[in-house]
């Protein structure tokens, strides 16, 4: 969730969902099974994990390397992606 932090807890949260509804992101579509690859032009990126989140529900995603796979089945998902750069930490949302 993206929010404004104070110390160490985070306040005033918005979803991932409420996100892309806000700035009217429009998905792209993607096959079944896809092999999804992040790829930024800053390297290196030291950790990468990624939560999948549909209908209100996540679960976190296997990542190997720098690509997971699209789920089997049809549906709108959202991807956030939760990266390490450095002594910086990164959180983006995507919707394919």
């Amino acid at each position: 969730m993206l929010g404004k932090f104070t110390g160490s807890e985070c306040i005033d949260k918005i979803s991932p969902s409420a996100i892309i509804d806000n700035n009217k992101i429009v998905p792209f579509p993607v096959s079944p099974q896809s092999e999804i690859k992040i790829n930024f032009k800053k390297q290196p990126i030291d950790e990468i994990e990624v939560e999948m989140e549909q209908l209100g529900e996540s679960k976190k995603i296997k990542v190997e390397g720098s690509v997971f796979s699209a789920p089997n089945e049809k549906g709108k998902y959202i991807y956030i992606l939760f990266l390490v750069v450095g002594t910086k930490e990164v959180l983006l949302t995507f919707l394919p």
